[in-house]
């Protein structure tokens, strides 16, 4: 059977494209998420999808209760994604809806009449089925107030309303194109991350022929000015919308194509509250564009500025000053000072306090309530003042509130009382308690850009089904991808559009209202079976287990050339995170503990041994070792710069007695220090370390 018998629709190639860029199985309901579909259209399409492999020599593995995946090398697969590149549309099977999504691309977005000779080429399809779309895109137009003319000799034209032409452009870009993929379109500064979008969507390749010719990036940057006029943040929804909008306005207005009268937007709102704004961004157009904005283009933006508004919207108010209060009581100074109050927790109590979102937003809250420091000196201070007789002060974390932390209050003009530190002792005693469970969370960002209300359901919806995550935030997709360093303490990043091209970190894509199939795929790609399934699998020796059959060798790197002790944390952590011993919050964990500690885990004389909490991002037991090319200074008194440096992972504080015990010895042995340090492989490492280990 030859190749070119079995055909490929374009929906196929969507899942073949996706599949052949994973290495292990993947369920169907995680594809039919990632691609909009729903799981029986990817079964259906699972059928043609075994044959045209088979005869390619490659095989579609279906298992139950584990997913599909294409078998093949590395290098077949890749081979056959540059096939599936070089595919062009007419190789494809188009179901008729998108043909006429196809066709009214070329229409609307053509300089003139489009011959019907030079329409049927670029659609690749028979004069029959051209005619046939053709009916059914003048039918699509004419339902938005716009005619499909055709002219002997000359070819089709889309002609109407200036207004009812955007419109109709802005629909179809939006009904065809994700979220994520304009998102991409609009923000990445990799294109090849947009380009691999394009593969096996052929509107998507033709947009991108159009979207090219317009400014998004300009489009963006008048978003940002607007948002900061009306001090708001717009949701994903309404983001894109308006940069789509806008560069439609950017591209037509320099081609005098105008929206000259506001009776054409008749349908539309007739002012917007805040013509202020709306008029600042006219006037940066025209200084774009060179062309005076008419009254249909202000009335034109201001009604969709009240649609964004509508879809949604975060205020950005900025803080305020009560009369006669010194500008420093405001929210931002709150903030700092409940920062600092968990530092200083987490000094003494739990590492974890450190980056506790909750726990800081709840101190800041109870600072923001109290007088302003015109009046403190007014109060009696704790200094001069006993404890009241309450309850609360004979609690233990009283007394640490007490002593640890009224300093770091009264040295910032604050006098305290037996409330607020009360207040605080109840704050801290309630994130020592959800540090405190009996497995470690998962931490996680959620990205939703399916407006405010929606993303606030989904994390209500997380917290109830999976009380193991930590969602540390909620963020935009364009947040996300303007600064991606935002999400460097998570695990995983939950969303509900795609953007693997963003950041490296873990992605799993949900529906907005997280259905079971979303929670039973939450648990298997995040591994939240608790302490169970992420601990050591084989038996456990009475004495425990031995640095050597903890440290594998693929965990050991040498020669390596760094500069700092945060870069040497980084690269000890990725190769547990290779290995996968760890979660990636725990990298941060075991920098945490020297950001508040000091450079203690420097043990010996060039040697460090790198840790944190169990509860702070382990999966099993392990070790990973670094032999450095040059010392890199920790701060250690005596004992830097450091040379060799080990990081150990555990899921207790007992297991992983014998195997830190013998780590230590070994690393403030001068001798065996200077024989890891001298090997020349980390086979020989591996091999020195079992023998000084028996």
């Amino acid at each position: 059977m030859s190749q070119s018998v079995v055909g490929l629709s374009s929906r196929t190639r969507d899942i073949l494209n996706y599949l052949l860029r994973l290495e292990g199985p993947v369920s169907v309901h995680k594809v039919a998420s990632a691609l909009g579909l729903s799981p029986a259209q990817v079964r259906y399409c699972c059928r043609s999808l075994e044959l045209w492999l088979h005869v390619r020599g490659l095989e579609l593995i279906k298992k139950p209760r584990i997913g599909i995946k294409v078998e093949g090398s590395v290098t077949r697969k890749k081979a056959l994604l540059n096939e599936l590149q070089e595919l062009e549309s007419r190789e494809l099977a188009l179901a008729p809806g998108e043909r006429r999504s196809l066709l009214l691309l070329q229409t609307l977005t053509a300089h003139g009449p489009l011959p019907l000779s030079e329409l049927q080429e670029r659609m690749g399809i028979s004069r029959t089925s051209l005619f046939r779309d053709l009916t059914a895109a003048r039918e699509w137009l004419e339902g938005r107030g716009l005619e499909l003319g055709t002219h002997r000799g000359r070819g089709v034209q889309v002609t109407g309303a200036e207004v009812l032409w955007r419109e109709a452009v802005l629909e179809l870009l939006l009904s065809n194109l994700s979220q994520g993929v304009l998102v991409a379109t609009c923000v990445a500064s990799d294109q090849r991350s947009i380009e691999q979008h394009a593969t096996g969507h052929p509107f998507f390749r033709k947009a991108r022929d159009f979207l090219d010719r317009m400014d998004l990036v300009h489009a963006e940057r008048l978003v940002v000015s607007l948002e900061n006029r009306l001090q708001v943040l717009f949701v994903d929804e309404a983001r894109i919308r308006l940069i789509l909008c806008l560069s439609l306005v950017l591209f037509r207005v320099s081609r005098e194509k105008l929206i000259v009268d506001d009776k054409e937007l008749s349908d539309c709102p007739p002012t917007f509250q805040d013509m202020d704004a709306v008029y600042g961004i006219a006037n940066e157009i025209t200084l774009a564009t060179g062309r005076d904005m008419p009254a249909g283009e202000i009335r034109y933006l201001s009604a969709k500025t009240a649609d964004a508004l509508e879809i949604g919207f975060v205020t950005r108010a900025e803080p305020t000053v009560v009369a006669g209060q010194d500008p420093e009581t405001t929210e931002i100074f709150a903030f700092k000072l409940a920062t600092a109050l968990a530092r200083e927790a987490a000094k003494y109590l739990h590492a974890g306090l450190l980056h506790d979102q909750e726990l800081i937003d709840c101190l800041a809250l109870e600072i923001s309530t109290l007088p302003s420091r015109s009046r403190w000196s007014t109060t009696p201070s704790l200094a001069n003042s006993a404890p009241g007789d309450g309850n609360d002060v004979a609690d233990p974390l009283y007394g640490f509130t007490h002593r640890i932390l009224s300093p770091v209050l009264t040295s910032r003009g604050y006098a305290c009382n037996d409330r607020l530190l009360s207040s605080i002792a109840m704050h801290v005693g309630t994130a020592l308690e959800r540090l405190g469970r009996t497995q470690p969370c998962r931490k996680v960002w959620v990205i939703c850009g399916a407006g405010v209300a929606t993303a606030r359901n989904l994390v209500s919806r997380l917290n109830l089904h999976l009380p193991e995550l930590e969602i540390l935030g909620i963020a935009s997709a364009f947040e996300l991808a303007r600064n991606p360093q935002l999400v460097s303490n998570a695990d995983a990043i939950i969303s509900t559009i795609p953007l693997d091209w963003v950041t490296d970190i873990q992605l799993v894509q949900v529906s907005p209202l997280l259905a079971p199939g979303d929670v039973r795929m939450l648990r298997h790609e995040l591994e939240l079976y608790g302490y169970e399934a992420g601990s050591i699998v084989r038996p456990v020796p009475e004495d425990g287990l031995s640095m050597a059959d903890i440290l594998p060798l693929e965990a050991i790197d040498t020669d390596v050339a760094l500069d700092t002790w945060e870069q040497v944390v980084d690269h000890a952590g990725a190769l547990l995170l290779s290995t996968g011993a760890i979660w990636p919050s725990y990298v941060e964990a075991m920098k945490d503990m020297i950001r508040l500690y000091g450079p203690y885990v420097v043990i010996a004389p060039g040697a460090a041994l790198l840790h944190a909490g169990p509860e702070m991002g382990t999966k099993r037991l392990s070790m990973s070792m670094v032999v450095l090319l040059h010392p890199v200074p920790f701060g250690h008194e005596f004992h830097d710069p450091v040379r060799l440096a080990l990081a150990c992972s555990s899921i207790d504080y007992g297991t992983h007695i014998r195997a830190v015990g013998e780590a230590i010895d070994l690393l403030r042995d001068e001798g065996r220090r200077k024989a890891i340090i001298a090997a020349s492989s980390r086979e020989e490492i591996l091999a020195s370390v079992k023998c000084m280990v028996k």
